[in-house]
């Protein structure tokens, strides 16, 4: 007869140390299902916005691009222009990514290419927002606003309602005294 080199109790000694193992992996997927639901969006902008840096880095280095100069007396102070990255700027609300720079006293000269990948990517964040204080509003408007209208008991008659029919005995609904009533002096 073949007989086991393992004790004979192995694996209900294995299955019974898997159970803590397995409750962990469930409790963290269900966690991170939760969490991809509600920030989901966000880590997937934040790999979409890396892979566009990316790809706009290539193609700056490899193919020839159509540039754009942009002069700009005085950014400091202009409203339009603000500085999101070290080599991206935004300019009347379109994003650019900046080949190279130039400085002549308060004036600078940016000659860089139009980011319209990363535009998009801003675009449907900021939709993505909007979309929340809509349903939002939406919701707010139709629950509290717009109730529903009460049901008219005039025009419906008895004999359409239905009524649940329940059986309680009388004598489970009547609670036994714990202590004797209090004397009066």
């Amino acid at each position: 007869m073949n007989t086991c080199p393992l004790y004979p109790n192995f694996f209900i000694f294995a299955a019974q140390n898997a159970l803590p193992d397995l409750k962990k992996i469930l409790i963290y997927s269900i966690l991170a299902l939760f969490l991809f639901n509600s920030m989901g969006y966000y880590c997937l902008f934040e790999l979409n916005r890396f892979i566009a840096r990316k790809e706009m880095k290539l193609s700056i280095q490899q193919e020839p691009v159509s540039l754009i100069i942009l002069k700009i007396a005085d950014p400091e102070h202009d409203h339009d222009f603000h500085r999101t990255d070290g080599k991206e700027i935004e300019y009347k609300s379109e994003l650019y990514d900046v080949v190279r720079e130039i400085t002549h006293g308060r004036n600078r000269v940016f000659i860089c290419v139009h980011d319209s990948k990363e535009e998009g990517l801003y675009s449907g964040l900021k939709m993505v927002h909007v979309l929340k204080i809509q349903l939002a509003l939406w919701e707010h408007l139709i629950k509290v606003t717009f109730p529903e209208p009460p049901v008219l008991v005039a025009n419906i008659s008895v004999s359409d309602l239905i009524f649940p029919f329940f059986r309680v005995p009388l004598e489970s609904s009547l609670v036994p005294t714990w202590s004797p009533p209090p004397e009066q002096s």
